[in-house]
C-alpha cells in the first residue's frame, strides 16, 4: 500500500502539469491507457488537464460525447469547438456523424459556417433546410455549381430584390434563365394586386357611370358585358387581402342597389314595352300567315284564268270562309283585320266572276300591242301629238283592271309595266321641259304688260313677236289656259301699234327735258351721273318712233344732250385710267415677286410653309392691287397664272402630304379610344397634339375638317378622363370621409382616456390609419397632418402615463417600507409592485440596518437628482459629491439612481428615525 502510494502512475500526479504532460506520453494503441485518458476527461479537476485529454484522443464522438455531457460548462463548450472544428476541417468525421451532430444543434453561426463548407450533397440539404437565411443562402448558390442545390434553394426565396441582385452575378445560364422566370413571375405576382385593384376601381367607375344612361336595355347589355369582366376579375381575389376583397365587394353591392333603384322605373316601362313588342311581332306573324293564305288563292286564281287550269270553286271558297274565321280569332289591328276581309271579299267576287276577268285578259293584251307600235315621243312637237294618246291608253288599262278585280297574270302586268315605264321616262323631261315653257311664257306674258305699263313700247312690240312663237311650243292644254289672257295683251299691242306715235313723241320730249336738267345740276358722283345717263339712253331706246317730223330732230338732240351730259364724268374716267396704270405696275410687281418664289420653290430645301404663306400674301397682294385696263389685263394675267400653278400644284402636294400625316395621326388618336388606360391614352393624345401643331397646313378643303375629326376624338378621350376623375373625386370624397370619421372617433376615444394599455392600442390604431391615408392617391395632407398630430398627441399621452406608472411604482415602495413589514402579502402597495421590485423589498427586509450607508446614499441620491440638502448636512454632501466623482472618473460610467435606490433600501427595514431620509429622496422619484 505505501508503494501504491509513493510510486503512483504520473496521470495521478497533484500537479496538473505532471498529469499533462504524462497525457502526452500515453499511447492510444493501448486500451488501457485510452480508459485512462477518458477518465481523465470526466473526473480530472483541471480544465486545462480535460482540455489535454480531449486533444490527445482527438476523436469526434468523444468530443461529442462531452459536449452533451460534461459536469463543467467550460469543457462542454470546448468540446463543442472541438467538434464544430473537426467538422469544417477534418475528413475522418463521417456523414452520420455529421448527420447526428445536425439533427441537434441549433447554432446558427456555425451551421451557416459549415454550408460554406460542406460538400456531401445530403448534408448539405439538411443545412438548408435548416438556415432559413435568404440572404446567405444566395451566397452559396452563387458559390455553388450543383444545379440541384441551387433549385432547391431558389425555391425557397421570394425576395425579388435577392432574385434580381442574384440574377446579376450568377454565370450559369441554364439556372440564370429559371432564376429569371421565377424572378418574372414574382414581379408578375407582386404586381397583380395593383392590376386588379386598377381594373376593379375601373370596372367599379364604368358600373356607376351606368346611372347617366337613359335607355334600359343599352344599360342592361353595358351592365351585362361589365358584370362579365367583373366576375373574370373576381376570380383574381386571391390575390387580395380579406379586407380588400370585402372593401370592393361591399362597394360593387352599394352600386348593384343604386343602379336597381335608379332603373326601377325605367325596367317596368322597359318590360312593358317589351310586352307590347312582342304582341306586335304576334300580330305580324298572324298577319304575315293571313296575307300568304290569301295570295295563295289569288295564285289560284290568276292559274285557272289564265292557264285554263281547273278550279273547284266550292272548295276556294270554303277555304276562303276559312280564311275569315282566321281573321275573325287573330289578334291583329281592327285595321289590318278590315283590310284582310275586304281582300277576300274581293276574292270571292273574282271567284264569282271567272268569265269576265278570262275577256279582260284578252283587251290587255290588245292594249298592250297597241302601245307597243307606237313611236315613243323624242321632241316636244311628237309630245303634243303621242301624249293624249297615251293618257287615254293609261284610263282604258284602267278600267280593264278594274274590271278584272286586279287579278291580271303577271306576265301581261310586267309587260304593262316596262312599257309605262319606258313611256313615263321618255315623256318626263319632254313635260317638264313643256311646263318651263309654259312657266316661262307666263312670266313674259306678265312683263310685257309690265313693259306697256311703263311705256316701253319698244321692248314690249319685240317682246310679243317673240311670244307669237313661243306658244306653238306648248300643249293643245296649255294653250287654253293662256289663250284667253295672251289674246288680252295682243289686243293692247295692236292698239299701240295704231297709237305709237302720237304716245311716244310727248314720251321722248319729256325725257329731253329730265336730261337737260341733269346737264344743268349734274350729281355729286360721277359714277352716278354716268350710271344716269346710260339709263336715259337705254329707256330713250326702248319707246320706239316718235311723230316722222320730229323723230329725227329729237334723236339728234338727245344725243346732243347726253354727250353734255357725260363731259364732267370724262375727266373721272382719265383719273381712273392713271390709277389703273398705278395698279398695272403693282400687278406687275407681284408677278417678278411670283417669278422669285417659283425659284425659291426650286432649291433643294424648301420650306413649303413658308412657300405657302408666301403664295397666300401674293394672291392676296394681287387682288387688292385694283383693277387694270382690259388690254393690259389680258397680257399679264396668263403670265401671272403661269408662275402660280406650279407653284399652286407643289402646295397642293405638300397639302396633300400634310393631310395625310394628319389623316394618321387621327388613325392613332382612334386606336387611344380603345385603351383601357385612359391615362395613358391621354398622354399620347397630348403627344399627337404636339405632332399635328408641327404639321402645316392641309389645304383650305381638308384642314378644318381633319381638325373636327380629330379634335372629336380628342374630346372623347378627354371625356373618358373626365368621366374617370370624377369617379375617383367621388371615391376620393367617401375614403376622405371615412378616414376623417374614424380619425374623430379616436381623437374623440384618446381624449377620453389615460389608461397606458387603451392608449397603447389606439395608437396602433392610428399607425394602422395613417398608414392608410399615406397611401391614398393623391395624398390627403390635411388628414395626414392631422392624424400625425394625433399619433404625437397619443405618443405624448402614453409617454405621460408610463412615467405615471413608472411613479406610481417608487410611490409604492416608499409605502411598503414606510408600513407594516411583516405583513407584505395583506399589503396592495406591495401587491402592485413588479415582481423584481417585491424581490428587491423581501432582499432589503432580510438586510441589517445600516443607518450611516443609508444617510450618505440620501445625500448621493439628492446630489445626483441636484437636489438641495438641508444646511446641516453641507460638508458632508460635499466630501459625497468628491467621492461621487472620483468614482464616476475610475468607473467611466454614468451612476443610475435606480441603483443607488436598491442600495439605499439594502440598508435594512427603515425605522422611524429614518422617515426623514425617506421624504428627502422622495423628489428624487416622484414629482
Amino acid at each position: 500500500m505505501i508503494f501504491n502510494k509513493l510510486f503512483k502512475a504520473k496521470w495521478q500526479h497533484k500537479d496538473a502539469n505532471v498529469r499533462i504532460q504524462a497525457i502526452q506520453e500515453l499511447d492510444l494503441l493501448e486500451q488501457a491507457n485510452v480508459d485512462v485518458i477518458k477518465q481523465l476527461i470526466e473526473n480530472d479537476n483541471s480544465e486545462l488537464v480535460c482540455r489535454a485529454a480531449l486533444l490527445k484522443l482527438n476523436d469526434f464522438e468523444q468530443f461529442l460525447s462531452m459536449a452533451n455531457n460534461h459536469s463543467k460548462l467550460t469543457i462542454r463548450q470546448f468540446a463543442h469547438q472541438r467538434v464544430q472544428l473537426q467538422i469544417l476541417e477534418s475528413d475522418t468525421v463521417t456523414n452520420s456523424q455529421k448527420n447526428a451532430y445536425l439533427q441537434h444543434c441549433d447554432k446558427t453561426k456555425f451551421l451557416e459556417s459549415w454550408l460554406m463548407a460542406e460538400h456531401d450533397h445530403q448534408i448539405l440539404q439538411a443545412l438548408i433546410s435548416k438556415v432559413n437565411k435568404p440572404h446567405l443562402l444566395a451566397q452559396f448558390i452563387v458559390k455553388t455549381d450543383n444545379i440541384d442545390l441551387q433549385r432547391e434553394i431558389l425555391s425557397g426565396i421570394d425576395d425579388i430584390g435577392l432574385l434580381e441582385k442574384l440574377a446579376k452575378k450568377l454565370t450559369d445560364d441554364k439556372f440564370k434563365l429559371e432564376l429569371v422566370n421565377k424572378l418574372n413571375d414574382l414581379q408578375e405576382i407582386a404586381a397583380k394586386p395593383g392590376k386588379i385593384k386598377k381594373q376593379l376601381q375601373l370596372l367599379l367607375s364604368k358600373l356607376l357611370a351606368l346611372k347617366d344612361l337613359q335607355d334600359y336595355k343599352d344599360m342592361q347589355e353595358r351592365k351585362s358585358s361589365l358584370e362579365a369582366e367583373w366576375q373574370l376579375v373576381v376570380a383574381e381575389f386571391v390575390h387580395l387581402g380579406e379586407e380588400e376583397k370585402q372593401q370592393y365587394l361591399d362597394k360593387h353591392e352599394h352600386i348593384q342597389q343604386q343602379l336597381k333603384k335608379h332603373f326601377g322605373q325605367r325596367e317596368e316601362a322597359y318590360l312593358h314595352q317589351q310586352f307590347i313588342d312582342d304582341q306586335k311581332a304576334k300580330q305580324q306573324s298572324e298577319l304575315k300567315a293571313i296575307n300568304a293564305e290569301i295570295t295563295i288563292i289569288s295564285q289560284q286564281i290568276s292559274e285557272a284564268v289564265f292557264e285554263n287550269t281547273e278550279l273547284d270553286e266550292f272548295k276556294v271558297s270554303q277555304h276562303l270562309d276559312s280564311i275569315n274565321t282566321q281573321i275573325e280569332s287573330s289578334t291583329i289591328s281592327d285595321t289590318d283585320k278590315t283590310k284582310s276581309y275586304a281582300q277576300v271579299k274581293n276574292l270571292h267576287n273574282k271567284l264569282n266572276q271567272l268569265p269576265e276577268v278570262a275577256e279582260c285578259v284578252s283587251s290587255a293584251t290588245s292594249l298592250i300591242s297597241k302601245l307597243s307600235t307606237l313611236a315613243i315621243p323624242a321632241n316636244i312637237e311628237e309630245l303634243n301629238l303621242r301624249k293624249p294618246v297615251f293618257d287615254q291608253w293609261q284610263q282604258q288599262w284602267q278600267q280593264i283592271n278594274n274590271l278584272a278585280n286586279d287579278v291580271l297574270p303577271q306576265s301581261i302586268k310586267s309587260a304593262r309595266d316596262e312599257l309605262q315605264s319606258s313611256w313615263t321616262a321618255a315623256l318626263k323631261p319632254l313635260v317638264k321641259q313643256q311646263h318651263i315653257a309654259f312657266e316661262h311664257f307666263r312670266k313674259k306674258v306678265s312683263e310685257l304688260k309690265r313693259l306697256m305699263a311703263n311705256g316701253k313700247y319698244k321692248s314690249a312690240f319685240g317682246l310679243h313677236k317673240k311670244l307669237t312663237f313661243l306658244i306653238n311650243d306648248l300643249s293643245t292644254s296649255q294653250q287654253e289656259r293662256i289663250t284667253a289672257d295672251f289674246e288680252t295683251v295682243t289686243a293692247k299691242i295692236n292698239e299701240l301699234h295704231e297709237l305709237e306715235a302720237f304716245i311716244v313723241t310727248p314720251r321722248k320730249q319729256e325725257m329731253l327735258e329730265e336730261i337737260k336738267a341733269l346737264i344743268e345740276q349734274p350729281l355729286d358722283n360721277p359714277m352716278a351721273q354716268a350710271e344716269q345717263v346710260k339709263t336715259f339712253r337705254k329707256h330713250w331706246n326702248s319707246l320706239g318712233h316718235a311723230d316722222e317730223t320730229l323723230d329725227k330732230e329729237l334723236n339728234a338732240e338727245f344725243n346732243k344732250a347726253c354727250e353734255l351730259a357725260f363731259a364732267p364724268c370724262r375727266a373721272f374716267y382719265a383719273e381712273q385710267a392713271n390709277i389703273r396704270a398705278n395698279h398695272l405696275t403693282q400687278k406687275l410687281q407681284v408677278i417678278d415677286k411670283a417669278e422669285a418664289l417659283l425659284n425659291q420653290s426650286k432649291a433643294e430645301q424648301v420650306n413649303w410653309r413658308d412657300i405657302d404663306n408666301q403664295l397666300h400674301k401674293l394672291l392676296k397682294e394681287w387682288r387688292d392691287s385694283g383693277e387694270v385696263d382690259r388690254e393690259e389685263y389680258v397680257k399679264i394675267q396668263p403670265k401671272f397664272n403661269q408662275l402660280i400653278e406650279p407653284l399652286k400644284k407643289a402646295i397642293n402636294a405638300f397639302h396633300q402630304e400634310n393631310a395625310e400625316l394628319k389623316q394618321a395621326l387621327i388613325e392613332k388618336a382612334k386606336q387611344q379610344l380603345d385603351s383601357e388606360d385612359v391615362f395613358s391614352a391621354i398622354n399620347e393624345l397630348k403627344s399627337l397634339q404636339h405632332k399635328w401643331q408641327e404639321i402645316g397646313h392641309a389645304g383650305p378643303n381638308k384642314e378644318n375638317s381633319l381638325w373636327m375629326s380629330f379634335r372629336k376624338i380628342n374630346d372623347k378621350a378627354f371625356a373618358k378622363r373626365n368621366e374617370i376623375k370624377q369617379q375617383e373625386q367621388i371615391q376620393l370624397n367617401a375614403q376622405t370621409e371615412e378616414f376623417s370619421s374614424q380619425l374623430s372617433a379616436l381623437n374623440e376615444s384618446i381624449s377620453s382616456t389615460d389608461e397606458l394599455k387603451e392608449l397603447q392600442n389606439l395608437l396602433v390604431s392610428l399607425e394602422q390609419l395613417v398608414s392608410s391615408i399615406k397611401g391614398t392617391k393623391p395624398l390627403l395632407k390635411t388628414l395626414l397632418n392631422q392624424g400625425v398630430s394625433a399619433e404625437n398627441n397619443v405618443k405624448d399621452k402614453i409617454k405621460q402615463a408610463k412615467l405615471v406608472l413608472k411613479q406610481q411604482i417608487f410611490v409604492n415602495i416608499f409605502n411598503v417600507i414606510k408600513g407594516d413589514v411583516t405583513k407584505l402579502n395583506d399589503n396592495s402597495s406591495y401587491s402592485a409592485l413588479p415582481t423584481s421590485w417585491q424581490k428587491t423589498v423581501q432582499f432589503a427586509l432580510t438586510k441589517p440596518s445600516n443607518t450611516q450607508l443609508r444617510e450618505q446614499l440620501t445625500l448621493e441620491l439628492e446630489i445626483l437628482a441636484n437636489i438641495e440638502s438641508p444646511k446641516q448636512f453641507s460638508e458632508q454632501r460635499l466630501a459625497v459629491q468628491v467621492q461621487l466623482l472620483s468614482d464616476k472618473m475610475v468607473q467611466g460610467e454614468e451612476i443610475n439612481i435606480n441603483t443607488k435606490l436598491k442600495q439605499w433600501l439594502n440598508c435594512g427595514p427603515l425605522s422611524e428615525e429614518e422617515f426623514p431620509l425617506l421624504e428627502r429622496i422622495k423628489p428624487v422619484y416622484i414629482n
